[in-house]
């Protein structure tokens, strides 16, 4: 199959074929006289090198700045301005406002895969190491449609290693992100598994809006979300994170471990967080 797609996409070609990779550890690794070996030796002998790192500068950086080369169609600041982007637009706009945020960064997705969380993760380094608060809101492994159980429970674990503040909410669908808490972005693209689909995000300057969006979906007296500490309170029983969930009686909290029984009701995870509040922060 896979030589079948390299024939099909070499032979596709009119004027020019652009090979990108990784040339030295892909002649080291591809099976000696087998057809990805011989397409590697027909570049090297009819072809000419590249620079990819003058072409696309590697996002793995201290200064991610040259993302902001290209200018946010229609730039626009001013309290209450609108922008709408597709799926092919959102990628450079949403990029420019994580790269300028100062403060934090809350980012509700209800699904989440390696491939679309990775495409965030050297901005989400970058941001951290600058004292920007990352939180993510995503749904719990084995409630997500996208990945398998274990890619989830992986990916999430890597965010949290990294230092992004990750709650679980089950069967969540929103797709939102808010960033210093005044700019808003609200559609129906998850940012963190979006891939082939057509979207679209509204962006919106607005504190305001921010604001009482954010106090929405925040758990009353538990949250609110993005202030660099899990809204989740942790487990009663192994103080490991909890997931949040809605049932007949209200908002109810299970142990993300599967093996432990703890559970709490609303009440008792605002008691908790009571009981759990540093000295001196009121």
């Amino acid at each position: 199959e896979s030589v079948r797609l390299l024939n099909v996409a070499v032979s596709r070609a009119r004027r020019h074929v652009v090979l990108i990779g990784n040339m030295e550890f892909l002649r080291a690794k591809a099976p000696k006289n087998g057809y990805l070996q011989r397409l590697l030796d027909l570049f090297y002998r009819n072809g000419r090198e590249l620079d990819a790192g003058g072409l696309v500068p590697h996002p793995n950086t201290e200064d991610l700045s040259h993302l902001l080369t290209s200018p946010l169609p229609h730039r626009i600041e001013q309290e209450s301005d609108i922008l709408f982007v597709h799926e092919g637009t959102f990628y450079s706009a949403f990029s420019q406002d994580l790269l300028q945020a100062r403060e934090s960064v809350i980012l509700l997705s209800p699904f989440a895969t390696p491939r679309g969380t990775g495409r965030w993760v050297e901005i989400f380094r970058q941001l951290l190491a600058r004292g920007v608060k990352v939180h993510v809101v995503t749904r719990p492994p084995g409630d997500s449609g996208a990945a398998s159980k274990e890619e989830v429970a992986e990916l999430v674990a890597a965010l949290r290693r990294l230092g992004v503040v990750v709650d679980l909410r089950a069967r969540m669908h929103e797709k939102i992100a808010c960033i210093d808490g005044r700019i808003l972005w609200h559609g129906s693209l998850n940012i963190l598994s979006h891939r082939d689909t057509h979207e679209s995000m509204l962006r919106v300057v607005s504190p305001s809006a921010c604001e009482r969006l954010l106090d929405y979906l925040s758990t009353p007296g538990v949250g609110p979300l993005g202030t660099g500490r899990p809204e989740n309170p942790p487990c009663p029983k192994c103080r490991r994170p909890m997931v949040w969930s809605l049932g007949r009686y209200g908002i109810f909290y299970t142990c993300e471990a599967s093996r432990c029984s703890g559970k709490l009701d609303v009440r008792g995870a605002r008691q908790l967080k009571r009981n759990l509040k540093p000295p001196g922060n009121g």
